[in-house]
């Protein structure tokens, strides 16, 4: 019997070892509406409850010295667009995952 669900992304065009997942327990896993995934950095699953709707985000923010300035900004503006569409829409938002805080 599976209990858990475990939700990865493409792996990005940059490095080898790029890519996020989210492990879901099993009962939730009816709830996922949407999957949405962006170069191996960022995954989005989005959950509808009863009047109730929740983004969550994982994040691998690389390391600066191991990938491009543009990149990097690029992964932000998209990361601020989902933010945007969940606040915009009333959506719970859960953002987690490596953000290599000391880089950014």
């Amino acid at each position: 019997m599976n209990i858990l669900n475990i939700i990865s992304g493409p792996i990005g065009p940059v490095l080898h070892h790029d890519g996020v997942g989210i492990l879901l327990h099993n009962p939730l896993h009816k709830h996922v509406q949407t999957i949405d995934s962006w170069n191996g950095h960022l995954l989005k699953l989005d959950l509808f409850f009863h009047q109730t709707k929740i983004s969550i985000i994982s994040l691998n923010y690389p390391p600066f010295s191991s990938i491009h300035q543009n990149f990097c900004a690029d992964l932000i503006t998209k990361l601020l667009s989902w933010l945007n569409y969940a606040c915009s829409n009333n959506y719970h938002v859960i953002v987690l995952g490596d953000f290599n805080i000391d880089e950014i």
